[in-house]
């Protein structure tokens, strides 16, 4: 059954693999959300940590933060993937909530919002921050020598950094589609 959802994934050619679990404990007191990613690429943490952020800031539940497992679909799959755990189902109040249409409706809609915000982070990179960069190449070199000046290496290595992660997030963004499993057919 695991691997018929990664070949889901794979023959919808997805950019990107969210697995969306409820977590369970012998603890019942324990509650909150936690993300999980495997770092096969570059993109799986970032993404893993929009959708976590997004969901722990607008929710009254704990923090369990991000990790990185070693879970089959988040590993075998080849594009980026993330793995939540929506509350636990052993805590008789979370239990109560994951059952209500309002809170399945808003997590469905703090996750949507948490990739949104993976590409606000592009079009953020890609006009104000590369603009702050550009004055900041511009002042450096102002300066005199460009052989020696420090301030120009660190504007220059800023702008490396930024184009690479715009070429990143771009990437990871560029034929995006979401694929319901409950409409697809297990193989």
């Amino acid at each position: 059954e695991l691997q018929a959802r990664i070949n889901v994934a794979e023959k919808n050619r997805s950019d990107l693999f969210v697995s969306v679990h409820i977590n369970s404990s012998v603890n019942k007191k324990v509650g909150g959300f936690s993300t999980y990613y495997y770092p096969k690429t570059k993109y799986d943490a970032k993404v893993a940590k929009a959708i976590q952020d997004n969901l722990t800031e607008n929710y009254g539940r704990d923090n369990l933060g991000l990790r990185e497992a070693n879970f089959y679909v988040i590993k075998r799959c080849s594009m980026p993937a993330t793995l939540l755990e929506l509350c636990f189902i052993s805590n008789k109040k979370e239990e109560k909530l994951m059952r209500g249409n309002w809170f399945q409706t808003k997590t469905a809609k703090l996750i949507a919002e948490g990739i949104e915000k993976y590409e606000a982070r592009l079009e953020y990179l890609k006009t104000t921050a590369r603009t702050e960069i550009a004055e900041q190449i511009k002042i450096a070199r102002g300066f005199g020598d460009l052989s020696e000046n420090a301030e120009y290496d660190a504007a220059r290595d800023e702008q490396a950094k930024l184009e690479a992660e715009i070429e990143m997030l771009e990437e990871t963004l560029r034929v995006a589609k979401i694929v319901d499993m409950s409409a697809v057919k297990s193989e």
